[in-house]
């Protein structure tokens, strides 16, 4: 998987809009990530509805939202499994 999941890197389960569940990547990179995912995995992460009256929109899918579930569970094994090596790095860091 190329995409690192960077959209999941910020977005909490049945995040609303891309923009908030993506706010530290541009809004670009975010759908890049998007499109990506769609491509990866057997159903879509994130729903789109057209603007109108009460405007357009993009929901988080039940595939999506495990998604991001399983990325926050493979975020914390791996810094529980590297505290000690992540400490190493905080040493080396500036004050």
């Amino acid at each position: 998987m190329t995409a690192g999941l960077g959209v999941t890197e910020y977005a909490p389960p049945a995040a609303g809009p891309l923009m908030r569940a993506s706010r530290h990547l541009s809004y670009r990179r975010a759908w890049l990530l998007v499109n990506e995912l769609n491509k990866l995995l057997s159903e879509p992460v994130v729903t789109t509805a057209a603007g109108g009256v009460m405007g357009g929109g993009t929901t988080v899918t039940p595939v999506g939202e495990k998604t991001i579930a399983l990325y926050h569970s493979i975020e914390a094994h791996t810094r529980a499994a590297a505290r000690s090596e992540f400490q190493g790095f905080r040493k080396l860091m500036r004050s």
